[in-house]
Formats: C-alpha cells, structure tokens, sequence
C-alpha cells in the first residue's frame, strides 16, 4: 500500500483492547458529550461545543482533512463496547514524508497503557504503510505522563519550544520530540 492508497478506504487499525476508527455523522452525540466532559487544564485546553452543530462541523472537518490527504483523525474505541475514549491525529503531512502526531484519552482511561497502545500502532502505520521518514510530537514540559509515553516508543526529546503553543488564553512552552524511520526499524 502506498501513501495515496491509504486515502482511498479509512484505514482501520485494531490492537488487543482496541479500534482505532473513522468518526462518522452517528458520533455526533458522543462527541458533543466527550469534548464537552473532558476536563481543562495547563496541560490541555480542548474545544468546547456549544451545540450539536458544532460537533458536526468538527467532525465534517475531520473528513475533509482525511478527503484532502492533510491528515488522518482515528477515534480510539474499546473493542467490548465501542465507547469513543480518545483520538489521535496524523498530520499534517508534509511532501508525504513528515508528520506530526497529536493526540488525547479522556482521564478515567489515562495510565492504563492505552495511549501506548494506540500510538504504537499508528506509528507501525505510518512508517509501514505511509512510508514516512519522520514523526513530530509536541507535548507540554509539566506532562509527564506523555513524555513517558515518547520516550517507550522509541521517540528523542529534541528540545523545548518557547512560547510555542496558545493553551487556556496565554502562550507556553512546549517540548518537541521526534522518531525517524531508522529508529523504528532499529
């Protein structure tokens, strides 16, 4: 499969615990109730709907990205129930070689190993499939817990972005990390 088969079928990825899937018009609901039970905080401002319509915007938005070839939105499920916990993004891309992943799970899920999980099995698609040479990550330097994750998987600290990220009204730093292909086949 090459870069551009993989936007023609939403690629599925499934691990032990999880789907990793396409959101759909029938998620509105769970999305609009997701995003708007999540919790802010320093580490993570998410958006806030204040309507149906705005889920079904975000999530038109979310197929237009993955229609363009800009970026792929999975939305992690458990595979006993289907329940919508978290998302994770590929992209955007750039020249079809780079991306950047970004990603969240709702706080009754985080240090069950998870995140792990899922991120591991986009990464194994992106340089398996997608043919990538690099992945970026950003994450706030007071997020430990996403740090550890990084790092299991293989991903460099490559240093600390100033002011790089507007997070609940007021810029902040953030730390940017990375894995190319030749670590993940090492």
């Amino acid at each position: 499969m090459s870069f551009d088969d993989a936007f023609q079928k939403f690629p599925i990825l499934t691990t032990k615990r999880l789907i990793l899937r396409e959101i759909t018009m029938d998620d509105t609901e769970k999305i609009f109730h997701l995003f708007n039970s999540l919790e802010t905080t320093d580490l993570f401002s998410p958006p806030k709907f204040d309507c149906i319509e705005d889920a079904k915007n975000f999530i038109a938005k979310s197929k237009k990205g993955y229609f363009r070839k800009w970026f792929i939105d999975w939305w992690i499920t458990l595979k006993d129930n289907n329940l919508i916990i978290g998302s994770i993004r590929l992209g955007p891309f750039e020249m079809e070689s780079k991306a950047t992943i970004g990603y969240f799970i709702s706080g009754e899920y985080n240090g069950k190993g998870i995140m792990t999980e899922a991120i591991r099995v986009v990464v194994n698609f992106a340089f398996e499939v997608l043919g990538l040479h690099r992945i970026e990550a950003t994450d706030h330097p007071e997020n430990h817990a996403s740090s550890r994750i990084l790092e299991k998987l293989g991903f460099k600290k490559e240093g600390l972005l100033r002011m790089h990220q507007w997070r609940n009204d007021k810029w902040s730093d953030s730390l940017l990390w990375s894995i190319l292909r030749s670590d993940f086949e090492s």
